[in-house]
């Protein structure tokens, strides 16, 4: 490749040294180079600690954060692949600047999550950076979960334990594939989401999740799916179904829990316009999860923007038309 220019730097980090940027205008790319400064009398085989010696030579590229908008900036890294002198198995040396699964640095790395932790979408993302959407994706991916681990670290040091669940299926394509959500109505965290919605499916939510974590259970609300009534009976829960009592206590309950439900139902509305166009569902089911998080789903600037009375006229729509429909069930098993 032809460089129109070269700028001689001279720096040493972590086995590495610079040697020079070039610089191709046309193209508005840039290009840092870096060699292996690492000696073989310091190098082991991880496995059998054996000696090693130089087997080949190879170069890694890697994006870097751009110097201006609009132009590429990109790492070059020589590297050696070794040998063992014992068990003649061969590997790569490491490089310390290479974000884990991916073909961009940690700094590129820390941009991008800067970026979405703004709450950017990834195709724009895409277009700032000119970095690969499946990249950003997995960026992405180490944010939410860390961010669920977290959160579920957090409620253990608390020793919280969910005392109502709520059981729901939704379609991931209508007609055609279903998933299962177990959601915490106490808190509003997802606790749980699995591809299916038959018996089978579910059951894999008492299979994966501790079992010392469902003892202070009390009541699980879903509707009325067969499947899922025997299921949480054989694990002896009680059932709240939308079909009101005729104790009128019972039916504001009903409503409270509806209310919650219909929260609940949006929070995948979300994540399903959010999720879109990707392929797996593993991620999806994770940005679920994620997005049920306190404080990813509560944006202060967000409800700023947004004037009372509309919040207010929101929620007491809300309110009277699940009223409505909970009191017209109430009068209707009141006549038979």
């Amino acid at each position: 490749m032809l460089y129109l220019d070269d700028i001689k730097v001279e720096f040493e980090s972590q086995g590495f040294k610079g040697t020079h940027i070039g610089i191709i205008p046309d193209k508005d790319k840039s290009v840092l180079f870096l060699e292996s400064v690492r000696s073989t009398q310091t190098v082991r085989y991880p496995y059998c600690g054996g000696s090693v010696y130089i087997y080949e030579n190879g170069q890694v590229k890697l994006k870097d954060i751009p110097i201006q908008r609009g132009t590429t900036h990109i790492w070059i890294f020589f590297i050696h692949r070794y040998q063992c002198n014992c068990c003649h198995e061969t590997f790569t040396e490491e490089i310390p600047f290479k974000y884990p699964g991916t073909r961009i640095t940690y700094r590129a790395a820390n941009w991008i999550k800067g970026f979405l932790q703004q709450k950017i979408s990834i195709k724009a993302i895409q277009e700032l950076t000119g970095i690969h959407w499946d990249t950003i994706r997995k960026v992405q991916r180490e944010i939410m979960d860390e961010a669920i681990r977290e959160r579920e670290k957090m409620l253990r040091e608390k020793g919280y334990k969910p005392r109502i669940h709520a059981v729901d299926e939704f379609a991931i394509h209508k007609g055609y594939s279903y998933a299962t959500c177990v959601m915490d109505l106490e808190q509003g965290d997802i606790l749980w989401v699995g591809k299916g919605r038959a018996m089978k499916d579910f059951e894999k939510f008492f299979e994966e999740v501790p079992s010392d974590s469902l003892s202070a259970v009390i009541a699980v609300a879903m509707d009325m799916n067969a499947s899922y009534n025997k299921l949480v009976t054989k694990h002896g829960l009680y059932m709240i179904g939308f079909i009101c009592s005729r104790n009128l206590a019972d039916m504001f309950s009903a409503l409270f829990v509806w209310m919650k439900l219909e929260g609940f139902n949006n929070k995948i509305k979300v994540a399903k316009r959010i999720g879109y166009g990707y392929r797996d569902d593993d991620f999806f089911f994770t940005l679920i999860r994620y997005l049920s998080i306190p404080s990813v789903r509560y944006h202060p600037a967000k409800n700023r923007d947004e004037p009372f009375y509309l919040r207010a006229r929101r929620y007491i729509v809300l309110f009277c038309e699940t009223f409505i429909t909970t009191f017209t069930i109430y009068v209707f098993m009141d006549y038979f």
